[in-house]
């Protein structure tokens, strides 16, 4: 394999003439080892950030890299944000073809600059500059230099030495000065010892790292992803200044009161309100019918508005303007809904959190800011009620896939405290089918449907969201989510419980046309109608990462088949049990006079399990994939 590749970088190289300036970064100088299995490599990954006080620092950015096929042509396309505290500069940009032959010299015409305005914010002052270096003959190398002045210290970019899967590493430098009475902190994942380099001079403090010859890495199935085995810096500031708010970063505590200091005073509402929240709460039964009810007259009050700019990307609106405008972010919403308790009676916790199905990690022993969403901590007598603020939609208490099981930062007037949001156990996170088929003799099916959610099966195929739009959207959900085929949907309704474990039921009559397939006098039934297994992992050799489930789960069928009293069974499928440290799989079929009942379930557990596994994982779920799409014979004696 190697000897092909090299023979291949030397007839992309061959023997033309070059210009009259020294080739730059010609292909052929790439080690051998970084281009197997790449789509890119970094020639040089260079960035040297440089705090200069307390609110100011720059960051100087030189990239040099070799785009190898289209597969990577993404990596031509430079697009860098900025905004009214962040000014950016483009200071070079070149293209080289594969010879090290220069191609394009960057013109500030070429520069693109446009509104950087997220899908979901109202208004921001986000802007992005970029430049395309795209080129249509491959392989070519792009590099570039650029520099962004910040007007405030917050945050230091994390260092990520591999910045994603089939990108190799020819060198990668890190180096982060300041003066010394602002000295960073540093957090290395996956790096080892003694690779930083620290030195001192003229009152400046410099950390230094350098990464080389790294190759490219192949992502594999279920496992955690690129950040979980390459290297990275991670990196924050201890004391800094946002818009002239100082704070320390050195500790959870210092972050969070300095979060208290930009919501003080926010919580002032109207007397009105006030009153209105006191008569609400008056006869309620319990503290958590009271909050329950609180938070129900916020849902019904408030729409979520994204505005940020500056401070405000941190500050909250003040709970007297979402009261009078009944809209604002997460921050405001969860300031207002925390503002109403307060006039129930009621304390509850500011929350940071990362949301989204993978948030980045917290670490307890290095304070700094990952998170990128609000919501609210309410002590309750026996347990702790988690609020979404900013969805009118979501039922009281529960937090789901986008904030749940994860780390946050709980903010009260002493400081800060990392605490764990609630995860979904196996009882929370369900889908139980139910089916009664009556089969005629041409082997279509008139069937009635039973179909409940429970948990985090509430959210299967985003159904809590379709639950929210037309009866014509809902249908579409069914027809992506029914693994039933050729079937006509008669009367059908939806049953939601918006419970702190919510939970949705599914009542539908259905005509499946040719379910059984009949081939001479055998009539062949399909026995799973509901939950067949698609999924088959890939088989791989010298398994390295670990395997990871993120949810626990139960699915669990139960169909019972009325059959013509003309067919008789033939063949009927032999119970099976599968056991693994994945889960638990159980199929039974059981024959009674003219009706055949099929049970399924599949149980999978949540966890971490080592690379030695994963043959066994395979052969799991192979397992559950044959005996899924086992069917029942019968013969028809008419």
């Amino acid at each position: 394999m190697k000897i092909v590749l090299l023979a291949i970088i030397l007839f992309c190289t061959g023997y033309s003439s070059f210009s009259a300036k020294d080739p730059k970064y010609p292909v052929s100088a790439i080690p051998i080892n970084l281009v197997e299995n790449a789509n890119v490599v970094y020639r040089l990954d260079k960035g040297e950030f440089t705090i200069e006080k307390i609110d100011q620092a720059t960051f100087k950015v030189h990239q040099v890299v070799t785009i190898l096929n289209e597969k990577a042509a993404g990596h031509a396309v430079v697009g860098i944000g900025y905004d009214k505290l962040r000014k950016l500069k483009f200071t070079s940009a070149f293209v080289y073809n594969q010879h090290g032959e220069e191609l394009y010299k960057l013109k500030k015409s070429d520069i693109i600059d446009e509104s950087n305005i997220s899908g979901f914010s109202l208004y921001e002052d986000n802007r992005i500059q970029g430049v395309d270096l795209r080129q249509k003959q491959y392989p070519y190398t792009i590099e570039y230099e650029y520099e962004i002045q910040y007007k405030y210290l917050y945050s230091i970019p994390d260092w990520y030495v591999i910045p994603g899967e089939k990108i190799a590493i020819e060198k990668s430098e890190f180096v982060v000065k300041a003066p010394v009475d602002l000295k960073p902190r540093f957090k290395e994942m996956n790096i080892g010892s003694g690779k930083m380099q620290e030195s001192a001079a003229d009152g400046l403090i410099s950390y230094h790292w350098v990464f080389e010859n790294l190759n490219a890495i192949e992502l594999e199935p279920f496992s955690k992803g690129i950040l979980d085995i390459a290297p990275i810096v991670r990196a924050s500031p201890s004391k800094f200044s946002y818009e002239g708010y100082n704070g320390d970063m050195s500790s959870w505590d210092g972050l969070a009161k300095w979060q208290l200091s930009l919501n003080e005073g926010r919580d002032v509402l109207p007397v009105k309100t006030i009153n209105e929240v006191k008569n609400l709460v008056a006869n309620a039964s319990s503290r958590e019918e009271k909050i329950k009810r609180v938070y129900l007259y916020m849902q019904k009050r408030t729409r979520y508005v994204s505005i940020q700019l500056g401070i405000g990307g941190f500050q909250p609106f003040a709970a007297s303007m979402v009261d009078e405008t009944g809209y604002g972010d997460c921050k405001a919403l969860t300031n207002y809904t925390q503002s109403l308790l307060k006039a129930a009676g009621i304390p509850s916790y500011y929350t940071w959190v990362n949301a989204g199905s993978n948030p980045d990690p917290v670490y307890k022993d290095f304070p700094n800011d990952t998170f990128n969403h609000i919501i609210l901590c309410v002590p309750n007598e026996a347990d702790t009620i988690w609020l979404e603020c900013t969805n009118q939609s979501v039922p009281f208490g529960y937090l789901g896939k986008f904030t749940g099981d994860r780390d946050v930062l709980v903010i009260n007037e002493n400081g800060g405290k990392i605490v764990r949001t609630p995860a979904y156990d196996h009882q929370n996170n369900m889908i139980t089918n139910s089916l009664n088929v009556t089969l005629d003799e041409q082997g279509n099916a008139h069937a009635q449907l039973i179909k409940a959610f429970k948990g985090l099966g509430y959210e299967y195929g985003d159904l809590d969201y379709y639950l929210t739009l037309t009866d014509r959207d809902r249908k579409d959900w069914l027809h992506q989510n029914l693994s039933i085929t050729n079937y006509e949907l008669g009367n059908y309704e939806f049953i939601e419980e918006k419970t702190k474990i919510p939970s949705v039921q599914f009542k539908s009559d259905l005509h499946i046309r040719k379910l059984a397939s009949i081939s001479g006098k055998r009539v062949f039934v399909p026995l799973n109608l509901m939950s067949v297994n698609k999924f088959i992992p890939k088989t791989t050799v010298d398994r390295k990462a670990p395997i990871y489930f993120k949810y626990s789960s139960i699915t669990s069928d139960t169909i019972i088949f009325k059959l013509p009293e003309s067919l008789h069974a033939e063949y009927i499928p032999e119970d099976v049990t599968l056991e693994s440290v994945f889960g638990t799989y159980q199929m039974r079929v059981e024959k009674k006079e003219n009706q055949l009942i099929y049970y399924r379930q599949l149980k999978l557990n949540k966890g971490k399990y080592g690379p030695e596994k994963y043959s066994e994982f395979v052969d799991f779920f192979k397992g559950i994939r044959s005996t899924d799409l086992k069917k029942a014979v019968f013969l028809n004696k008419t």
